[in-house]
């Protein structure tokens, strides 16, 4: 279940449907469509951050685990997405708009969203393990350690926790400049 504001950018919502009754199945879709509500009332109000994963980078891991690495950083978006006080910025949904926007007739009102925070992601190994990197505009924030044997869902929820754990560093130093998140 996806929520998707395709007139800015933002990702509100992104999660699997739960196995279980149809009632079961509802009751998390609404649940789900109700947070989603609630965050973009937060973005109307200003009190929401937003990120954007610009790139994630296997740095030393052999090439068969390139999969692995965008898994990673796919799942950190979708966790970190889900929480309540932020938002995912989706540039790669809003190609064909921007292709709109340039056609004669065609009024653009909404400006791109600029990320309060453009993030990269990097994998590499450590010691007999793995390890994530999160850096911000090419400063590192911190990493997380997992088990060579870990799965991209234990590394993403790893960085996930650590990510807000550190939270007071979301605040924004100012827009981003937008060419460089395109």
């Amino acid at each position: 279940l996806v929520v998707f504001d395709a007139n800015t950018g933002v990702r509100y919502w992104d999660s699997v449907l739960p196995e279980g009754t149809a009632d079961k199945v509802v009751k998390f879709a609404v649940d789900s469509i109700k947070t989603a509500l609630d965050k973009r009332q937060k973005a109307k109000e200003g009190k929401l951050k937003y990120i954007f994963l610009l790139s994630v980078r296997n740095a030393d891991l052999p090439r068969s685990k390139d999969p692995f690495c965008k898994a990673v950083g796919i799942l950190l978006m979708r966790q970190l997405g889900n929480s309540p006080d932020i938002a995912v910025l989706e540039r790669r949904h809003l190609y064909w708009l921007n292709q709109e926007r340039n056609r004669p007739g065609m009024e653009w009102s909404n400006r791109w969203l600029s990320s309060n925070m453009l993030l990269g992601l990097e994998i590499s190994r450590k010691d007999k393990g793995i390890q994530g990197t999160l850096f911000k505009k090419g400063d590192k924030l911190f990493t997380a350690e997992a088990k060579p044997e870990a799965s991209p869902t234990t590394l993403a929820g790893l960085l996930t926790a650590e990510f807000i754990r550190v939270n007071s560093l979301l605040a924004s130093n100012g827009p981003c400049d937008i060419k460089a998140e395109a």
